[in-house]
């Protein structure tokens, strides 16, 4: 082989290797390995579950680690090595709610690799916690009650639904982390009464983090009516509830309330809600060793809600006046149409046996807060 022919050969190796090396590069330029930029996050479809994935999921990805974690805590992980690359979380903690840290480290076919994170306000709305109230009408108040019962009168309300339970300190806390809102027993002079030694007191620096003796709540609480909220507070609440979900969640009228603890069209005419022995559905003075207790442990009403009788007073919308069943319209009223305070229904664990009667009322300025006084609410269909 002469010298020529030699030259020739490698002249045309090195340019067809440098064709080839220039068709790789051209190609990599033109379908590089891609990657997702974002992830979604939404409440699953499962209570207490979360659904994950990407915006976009490209075909270039190999493995994908998800891990969700709250503060220090991890909460859930996994790895995903093929399929859609997305995933629904196993069952979260309630009291994990709230801010969640959510990060996907993902890897490539062409063994690239990065993270990407994400925050997501994590809020679990268990459809089995609000309970339908078919609407109808009844004989609202007490001929044998405070004047303030009185008249007994024919009242007609729409359906809606209400909360099977009174809102919890875990459930009021996710409003609290997502929304850094401040109670008015939280604001600069704020505070709170509650019960000091056996007397009613007000204490700076009380709360809704506190219990009936106006002592810090520890975790086994949690299942507890928050307490130390006021009706503007309970107002925030509603209208964060409903900004997060995209529904209308407000406070019950005190039409509504009544309908509601009376069993609604189920209703047999008990003398508490849900029965005429007030043991079996009330926490109260006689039986709650003065604090309050998990919601749902006691007898549930005709309507399958809970704790309408006794643990803690509950907000209504409505301003309150003792003259107001006088001249109350029959068709879903909401109250007076001024007032210096607002409606409040239930009775409480510190409460005797009239109090938590069904048609009994009280009232409270807006901004009051106490060791007795939670809420509960409603969603408009």
């Amino acid at each position: 082989m002469n010298k020529t022919y030699i030259i020739s050969f490698i002249i045309l190796t090195l340019v067809l290797s440098g064709c080839s090396l220039g068709l790789q590069e051209m190609s990599r330029e033109k379908y590089p390995c891609s990657k997702p930029v974002s992830i979604t996050a939404q409440s699953g479809a499962i209570p207490y579950t979360i659904s994950l994935g990407f915006a976009s999921v490209p075909k270039d990805l190999s493995k994908v680690e998800w891990l969700v974690e709250k503060g220090t805590n991890q909460l859930y992980s996994t790895i995903q090595t093929g399929g859609t690359f997305g995933v629904t979380t196993s069952s979260i903690i309630i009291n994990y709610a709230g801010k969640l840290n959510i990060t996907a480290k993902i890897t490539t076919t062409c063994g690239d690799t990065a993270s990407i994170k994400t925050t997501y306000d994590y809020l679990l709305i268990d459809p089995n916690t609000m309970v339908n109230v078919t609407g109808g009408s009844f004989s609202m108040g007490s001929n044998t009650g405070n004047a303030d019962e009185q008249p007994v009168h024919s009242v007609t309300v729409n359906s809606f639904s209400i909360s099977k339970y009174e809102v919890t300190v875990a459930e009021f806390r996710r409003f609290v982390e997502a929304t850094n809102y401040v109670t008015e027993a939280e604001k600069s002079g704020g505070g709170s009464y509650a019960l000091f030694n056996g007397t009613w007191q007000y204490k700076s620096g009380v709360n809704w983090h506190y219990n009936a003796v106006g002592t810090l709540r520890n975790a086994t609480e949690d299942r507890h009516p928050v307490i130390h909220v006021s009706w503007n507070d309970a107002v925030a609440y509603c209208t964060w509830l409903s900004s997060k979900t995209g529904k209308t969640y407000r406070l019950p009228t005190e039409a509504e309330w009544e309908y509601a603890a009376r069993g609604g069209i189920n209703s047999k005419g008990y003398t508490y809600s849900g029965s005429n022995n007030i043991d079996e559905v009330a926490w109260y003075s006689s039986n709650s060793s003065m604090a309050t207790h998990e919601v749902g442990l006691k007898k549930a009403n005709e309507l399958g809600i809970y704790d309408m009788s006794g643990n803690v007073w509950e907000w209504c919308s409505d301003w309150y006046t003792n003259t107001y069943y006088g001249s109350s319209p029959s068709n879903n009223p909401t109250g007076a149409s001024s007032s210096s305070y607002r409606v409040l229904r239930s009775g409480c664990w510190y409460c005797g046996v009239q109090d938590s009667q069904v048609a009994n009322r009280d009232d409270g300025t807006p901004d009051r807060r106490a060791a007795d006084i939670g809420f509960r609410v409603v969603l408009v269909p």
